[in-house]
Order: structure tokens, then sequence, then C-alpha cells
């Protein structure tokens, strides 16, 4: 019988060169948004780093180096506290983290495993202690592996690597520190975006938000949510070969740096495609990292910059390209005060009368591709050998999100590693592995050929829905007319509703039983329309002071109008631009 394994805490004070306080900074409050209403009990925000170790190795070098760690980047000593000025972020300059240490006969992959997962499980109290866990694995006191979980609200992806590289530099050189050098940390951040300089970038950031907002579709799945079975989230987990050749091809012939563009082209043009829709609208995770102070610092800077597509008269060549402006504006336009790009979004909708609150999926485009893109050329036969090796997997995902799908592209240069997000009430299974079977075929496909968007069928598994009459494109959005006229029934009292669109507006005609408040009116049909994908509050009411026997809007203009107009009022949506300079 074996040795069963042993583990004891050692504790590891740290002292900091300074510590202090501040506001968050821009991707802070986007993190500690997603974590305070997605997964305040759960753990699907935490990160994990594995730092395979080499012999010779000791216990100390080890814990000099997670120590030096959090010394040096004082986003993994930050504790977060609510005040009457909002959560903010306090550095602490000295304390102790907990190094656990387990003594096996043998370092497994099992056991590995086992406390990769029993060390991000389960939230971080980020009120009370560093958003940091570790264990260090040794077999007879020599030290084999480290494992070291993150909150992301400490680090995003690209934080994630500048750790992983210090840590794993512990086994190039087994005595001493390597010197301190200067970081750029979040409390200079935060210091940064209230300069005047950061105040002209939220202030340009928010216009180009808001040119977003006022072009996109309300959403890119109108449709009606659906019955599902547990769990809700579902985690499509996809390796494909062939996805990376075809993108490796077109991204050189576009001469781009990476495939992020065509990954994006791929995604954006199904999602139109299968819901009829020639603007397409899907959120990018910024880096949020221009300024060169902020490459190699660890923190959370990304935040999910609005970006849109036009896919009419286009070819996949031409969709790319139109892709690569895209993220280069949203890379550009990427970083922004969470609460006054909410209060944009609020003011859009009202202005236009749409709920954008849930509008679509995100993208999260990670390279890890060595080498960057070359100018290897695919046969059709070559991507059609390569589907034939692609991999799927359905896994349980976290059962909450912020969007309805969310697609993880993990460039590995020779194969894509995809993790499909999806919310089973908006888009089923079934369709799911479509969208992305779908994805593979036509960048296969535009790789060797041209491929016109209006030649997709062919090369794509899922059907754009047939939309009868009582469907309208209205404002870039797809209306369901009959939902539009039940927001109106609910909104007040009336004794019938019919809608029509007369040229770019939509028009409710109605017959009530007490004199209408058009503000009035407006604003309850606004606040109707939480939860609804496919209604619209009408750009023009007409009261009349009867009902036509027929719906028709000619037998309607018969009737004695007693009162007409949009209903508009309130705050102009430019103010949350302007507030950002204050």
């Amino acid at each position: 019988m074996g040795t069963p394994p042993s583990t004891r805490d050692v504790a590891l004070p740290f002292h900091g060169s300074r510590g202090g306080t501040g506001p968050l900074t821009w991707g802070q409050q986007h993190m500690y948004q997603i974590l305070n209403d997605l997964y305040p009990e759960s753990s699907g925000m935490n990160v994990v780093v594995d730092v395979p170790l080499r012999e010779g190795l000791r216990q100390s070098d080890v814990a000099d180096a997670l120590r030096t760690l959090v010394e040096r980047h004082e986003a993994l000593r930050t504790i977060y506290r609510s005040t009457s000025d909002g959560v903010r972020q306090e550095v602490i300059r000295s304390g102790t983290i907990v190094l656990s240490v387990l003594d096996a006969p043998a370092v497994t992959d099992e056991l590995r495993r086992d406390v990769r997962e029993r060390l991000a499980t389960g939230p971080f109290e980020l009120d009370r202690e560093p958003a940091l866990r570790s264990c260090l694995l040794t077999s007879g006191g020599e030290p084999r592996h480290l494992t070291v979980v993150f909150c992301h609200l400490a680090c995003d992806a690209i934080a994630v690597d500048v750790v992983r590289s210090e840590l794993a530099a512990v086994s190039a050189a087994s005595h001493g520190r390597p010197p301190p050098e200067r970081v750029h940390q979040p409390l200079e951040q935060a210091a940064f975006e209230e300069s005047p300089a950061g105040v002209r970038t939220a202030e340009r950031s928010l216009r180009y938000a808001q040119s977003i907002l006022r072009a996109m579709p309300q959403t890119m799945l109108p449709r009606e949510p659906v019955s599902y079975e547990e769990p809700r989230f579902r985690y499509l987990h996809v390796r494909s070969e062939a996805l990376a050749l075809a993108a490796n091809a077109l991204a050189a012939r576009h001469r781009l740096s990476s495939r992020a563009a065509v990954i994006y082209a791929g995604l954006t043009t199904v999602a139109g495609y299968a819901n009829g829709l020639t603007r397409s609208f899907l959120q990018l995770i910024a880096a949020g990292r221009l300024r060169e102070e902020t490459h190699h610092a660890v923190g959370s800077y990304s935040q999910e910059a609005f970006a849109l597509v036009d896919l009419a008269d286009a070819d996949m060549d031409e969709v790319i390209r139109r892709s690569a402006r895209t993220i280069l504006c949203a890379d550009r336009f990427g970083t922004f005060p969470v609460p006054e790009r909410a209060e944009l979004v609020r003011a859009v909708e009202r202005e236009r009368g749409v709920r954008v609150s849930h509008p679509g999926g995100s993208l999260n485009y990670v390279n890890r591709a060595r080498g960057g893109v070359t100018t290897d050329r695919p046969t059709a036969a070559a991507l059609a050998a390569a589907a034939l090796r692609t991999t799927w997997q359905w896994i349980d995902g976290d059962n909450s999100a912020g969007c309805a799908y969310l697609l993880h592209a993990l460039d590995n240069g020779f194969a894509f590693d995809l993790r499909f997000l999806v919310d089973t009430t908006v888009i089923p299974v079934e369709e799911a592995a479509a969208w992305l079977r779908s994805v593979e075929r036509l960048l296969c496909r535009a790789a060797v050929t041209e491929l016109p968007l209006a030649e997709l069928s062919p090369w794509v598994d899922v059907v754009p829905p047939s939309r009868g009459s009582r469907w309208r494109l209205v404002d870039s959005s797809w209306i369901d007319l009959h939902a539009v006229a039940d927001v109106v029934r609910s909104a007040g009292a009336v004794q019938r509703v019919d809608v029509f669109v007369d040229g770019t507006e939509l028009v409710a005609y109605l017959a009530a039983d007490a004199p209408v408040d058009l503000v009035r009116l407006r604003d309850s049909c606004q606040a109707a329309l939480a939860g609804r994908r496919t209604a619209m509050v009408p750009h023009r009411f007409v009261v009349c002071a009867d009902a036509p026997a027929v719906s028709d809007p000619s037998a309607w203009r018969t009737r004695r109008t007693v009162a007409s107009g949009s209903g508009h009022s309130g705050v102009p949506t430019g103010s949350a631009v302007s507030r950002a300079g204050r």
C-alpha cells in the first residue's frame, strides 16, 4: 500500500513597495460587474496557471518566485471594498499569502487535475483576500509542479501570459530573485483614466459606441425563447485543423498579421445569414492595452467592445476586409468607463425605441500561434481531409451568461480550439452545432474560391427563417407587428391597436377609452420591451376617437384623430458622452 499524499500550508509574508486606494479602472469596472451580476457564487471567472518545474529546484525557490510575483504586481495583492463612492480598489502593501504544499509518491496527471479543480472551485472573497490561490506539488520533497489560480478581476488573458512567463522563469535559475522592473500598476491606470488624456479617450470611445448603437439591429436573434432541458447554457468544444488552414490562407491573402478578422468574419456572416440580417453585430473582447506601458501589465484591462459589420453587397473576401477594419476600431475604441456606456445604451434605446440589453454574441480571440500567418495555400482536398479530423464535444456550462452566445477561439496555429457557449433558449443545441459547422465550411470554401454571400446556401448548414407578412425589417431589426401591438396594449387602456409600417416608420393606430398621454405611453412601451426580442416602440402613435371596422391604415385614416406624435422626451443621447469629460 503506497504512502498517502500529505499536505501542509506555508505562510509567505510579502512586502510590496507601496499600498494605496483608488477608483476601479475601466477594465476592473467591467470585470467586477460581470462577477457581481453573473458569477457571485460561481467559479466561472477563475483562471488557472500551471507551471511544470525542472528537477533540482528547492521549495524555497518556488516560494520566493511566488512572493516576488505578488510583491511586483499590485493587482495580485488588491482587495475591493464597497464605499459610499462606489467600489474601490485597495492595494495591500504587506501581508501573507498561503502556499499549499502537497507531497505525493508520484505527481500524476490525475493528481494535477484534482489540484487544479480544487483550487479553482469557489469564488474569492474579494473584499477580504487577494484573488490568488496556489499549490506546489512535490514528490519526495522535490518540487515538480506549481498551480496558481487567480480571479479574472486580477488577471485578464494577457496578464495570465505575463504571470505564467514570470513563474516559469524559476525553472531557468534556481537561486535569487530577478531584479524588480518598473511595471504599470492598476492605481496608475486609474489615475490616467481620470486625467485629461483619459477623459478624451473615454469621449472618443463613447462616441464610437454611440454610432454602433444607432446602426445595429436591436438583437441578432429576433425570435421568441423556446423550451429547453437543463442545463440552459451549454459549451460546444470543437478542435479544427481545417479552420486553421483556411483562416491562415485567408489571412495571408489579405496580408493580416493574425487570423482574428477571418474568424470574426466567419461567425458574423453565419449569425447574419441564420437570422436574415444584413448588419451583423458581434461584440469583441478588446485587450484595452494600446498604451505601451500596459502591454506587459498584470491586471484586468479587457472589455467588451461594440462591433458591427455590413454584410450587404459583399463576398467573403470583402467581409474579411470589413471585419479587419472593425477589429481595428474595436481595439482603438474598446476602453471606456462602464457606467457611462451603460447610460449611453439606455439613452439610445429610448431614442430608437428598442432594447439592446441582450443583442447577440461575443468573440474572444486568443492567439497562441507561433510564427504568425504563413503563406501556405491548402488545396480543397487538403481542407476536406482536415475537416474529417474535426472533433466535437458538448459539455455543461455555467448556468448564466451575459450574452446569447460567446465564441472563445484559441488559435494554436496548427488548429483552432473553439469553445462555443450558447443559451439554448434562443439557440438550440442542434442549431449551435450547425453554426460552427457552417463557419468551418464557408471559410474552407472561401480559402479556395470566391464566395459571394448571395451564394452561401450550399456551404452553410443553417436555414434562414421564413417570415410572414407580420414581420418587417424596421430600423435594421426584424420586428413582429403583432408583438408590437401587444406591447402597446400592455402599456395602456386601449380599445384596439393596429400596427403598420409607413415608409421607414412603425406607426401604431389606437382607439382608447380615455385621453392618452403620449409621453407616458411611449415610456410604458419602452419598459414593456424587457425580455422581448421581436418588438420595438412605434415611431409614431395616432390616437383616434374610435376604431374602423377593418385593420387597414387607410381605414384608420378615415377616423377622427385626437392625438398624434412620437411621445419622445427626456435626456438627449449625447449627455453620457459629454459627462465622461466632467
